[in-house]
């Protein structure tokens, strides 16, 4: 997991960002650009929420702020995946190195939104799209946003369901298919009544599950991801999570169930490594960190 993200120092003396943004625009532009969600393509799932408490605006300043960076044309956003796609992250954050390319292809097969896999797939296959005199995509993607600049709000200050449309879209004549083909049987295909047991009886079909963290190593529902954020809140469970896919990127820790790794020992584990760092930073301390390793056999066996 990067631990930094490097931003040019032209971004303050671009005539598009200092001659158009705002103060607050200029705020939120570079935490989308640096926050701990981020990846190798510029694709990264993150809900209206998060963004407001991480960048410290309320609801309905982030909703106006997101909707006139899009208007820019440097990020654009789907509600529905959560997804947020920076527009001109490719030309200052790739390399044409195999060794960053491979990851790179599978993060965008990774990307939920199909509007914004297919534009990276463009992008990383070789075509570019036409850029504006400032270097930023003019044919960028369009997915219908529901939170316009003027809009009413719900009482928790989000936007209700009403009209905005974003006109500005992407054009890509190079077809790029990776076909899974999944063949299921016992099925009653009469009826369309699903997969059968071995008693006959129909199974429901188990909700899928998602990945998540930068490596992509958590699976979980999103019901599971829900109750874990309605429990926990949504920011620690997102740290939880980034704890939980280091950890198995790093020591191929292997669990039949995340969500119950989740609830067992790594919501502990990130209360204790908070708890470490505070103690280190308080004067006149002289507590000695635990090892990672010796805590983790610890997680390990409550397995």
């Amino acid at each position: 997991m990067a631990i930094y993200r490097s931003v040019q120092m032209s971004f303050w003396t671009d005539p598009k960002i200092s001659d158009t943004f705002s103060t607050d625009e200029k705020l939120l532009y570079l935490y989308l650009l640096t926050n701990p969600h981020t990846n190798l393509c510029g694709c990264y799932e993150v809900s209206m929420k998060q963004i407001a408490f991480e960048a410290g605006f309320t609801a309905q300043q982030t909703v106006k702020l997101m909707s006139s960076l899009m208007e820019k044309r440097v990020i654009n956003y789907d509600e529905n995946t959560r997804e947020v796609l920076l527009i001109n992250w490719s030309k200052y954050n790739w390399t044409e190195s195999e060794k960053f390319r491979k990851p790179l292809k599978a993060e965008i097969r990774k990307v939920r939104t199909e509007k914004f896999r297919t534009y990276l797939e463009h992008l990383a296959y070789g075509t570019d799209t036409e850029t504006d005199s400032n270097g930023y995509g003019t044919d960028t993607v369009s997915i219908p946003y529901r939170y316009p600049i003027d809009t009413e709000t719900d009482s928790n200050g989000y936007g209700m369901d009403t009209t905005v449309t974003v006109t500005d879209t992407v054009t890509v004549t190079d077809t790029v298919t990776d076909t899974d083909t999944v063949s299921v049987s016992n099925t009653d295909t009469a009826t369309g009544t699903g997969k059968k047991d071995k008693a006959g009886k129909v199974v429901k079909p188990k909700e899928p599950k998602e990945t998540f963290g930068e490596y992509r190593n958590v699976r979980l529902t999103q019901k599971e991801k829900e109750k874990l954020e309605q429990e926990f809140g949504v920011v620690k469970t997102d740290k939880a999570i980034r704890y939980l896919d280091e950890y198995i990127e790093e020591k191929h820790y292997k669990s039949a169930s995340h969500y119950l790794a989740l609830r067992r020992w790594v919501f502990n584990a990130v209360d204790e490594r908070d708890s470490r760092g505070r103690n280190r930073a308080a004067p006149g301390s002289t507590q000695e960190p635990r090892g990672v390793d010796a805590f983790f056999a610890v997680a390990e066996e409550a397995d």
